[in-house]
């Protein structure tokens, strides 16, 4: 891949060794993501709501910084931020606070089966909405065709994997040359 081309996301280089992932209109990334590079480390923030978007994020953090993350946050329990989790499950530890673990487990297994059993016929309703609406209608409909096709494509073989790392206030990650600072706001948001 690529590292200017996925249609889940755009790249953004912040600064030296810190990339931004911004979700695209058409990919089924939907959150935003971020890659830096502490020095012997690279931190992910956030893994999108698909295995096929965070798989070509692995990719990209492979070209960008010559490995793969190592070390993943989840910012918060809902699915764009974790559905794609598994893809660094085998190299990464995967950081969260007590909170939004606790959401995953719980909030957030309600999530999964809603979706597990309501997204394919929701994409055929939007995709009949899409095909009787106005100009103005479509253009609200359009972000939940690829959300929806996704969902379909990755349900069949996605697995919620949870944080095995936790913290309740504040953690600090020291690299070789970075420090980052994870801090965790009431709303089980970090």
């Amino acid at each position: 891949m690529n590292t200017n081309q996925s249609k889940h996301f755009t790249l953004h280089s912040l600064t030296e060794g810190v990339v931004a992932a911004i979700a695209s209109d058409r990919g089924a990334a939907i959150g935003n993501a971020g890659l830096i590079d502490l020095g012997g480390q690279v931190l992910l923030f956030d893994t999108f709501m698909t295995p096929q978007a965070a798989l070509d994020l692995r990719r990209a953090a492979e070209e960008l910084f010559g490995r793969v993350p190592n070390l993943v946050v989840n910012r918060h329990y809902h699915n764009d931020h974790i559905w794609g989790n598994q893809v660094f499950a085998d190299s990464a530890h995967i950081i969260s606070t007590t909170r939004t673990r606790e959401l995953i487990a719980s909030a957030g297994k309600e999530e999964f089966d809603y979706y597990l059993a309501n997204s394919a016929a929701r994409l055929e309703s939007i995709r009949m909405e899409y095909n009787k609406a106005d100009e103005n209608q479509r253009a609200d409909l359009a972000f939940w065709i690829p959300y929806y096709e996704g969902l379909v494509e990755a349900l069949p073989t996605l697995q919620v994997v949870m944080p095995d790392l936790t913290f309740d206030r504040r953690m600090e990650i020291h690299g070789g040359g970075r420090k980052a600072d994870l801090l965790a706001s009431d709303n089980a948001h970090t």
